[in-house]
């Protein structure tokens, strides 16, 4: 089988339309332009809107820092008072215990109570995390 070239079927020819008048081309219009400050200033401005989107910028950095930590000191707050509460409700369920094992002698007064050592460094750990993410959070400003 051989492949030929098929030729295009031939059109027929138009008649020529009588020549018209020429029409000239508008001219272009050009917009009026408001009198422009010189270069150099328009420079300027632009150096200044880059500074100011620049300092926009670094602000928002900080504002995202400081909402971060923030939220971490939330954090730390909410699960300190979590386990302050566990340890308290243990810590009131073992002293009904023991109330309820002691035998009361009329005419004696309590001692003095003193608070364990255990709580009291673990409330001047707490302290001392909330004064350095309060410090922390003045040098980011």
């Amino acid at each position: 089988m051989v492949l030929g070239k098929k030729k295009a079927p031939k059109l027929p020819e138009l008649p020529m339309l009588p020549a018209g008048p020429v029409m000239e081309e508008p001219e272009p219009r050009v917009p009026a332009k408001p009198a422009a400050p010189p270069l150099f200033i328009k420079i300027d401005k632009y150096r200044d809107v880059l500074k100011n989107v620049q300092e926009l910028k670094s602000f928002s950095v900080g504002l995202r820092d400081a909402m971060d930590a923030i939220a971490d000191v939330e954090h730390e707050l909410k699960t300190g008072l979590e386990i302050a509460n566990k340890a308290l409700d243990r810590f009131n369920t073992l002293l009904a215990l023991l109330d309820s094992k002691l035998i009361r002698i009329e005419g004696v007064e309590p001692a003095d109570v003193q608070t364990p050592k255990e709580i009291d460094d673990y409330v001047k750990g707490l302290y001392d995390q909330i004064e350095r993410i309060k410090h922390d959070l003045r040098t980011i400003e």
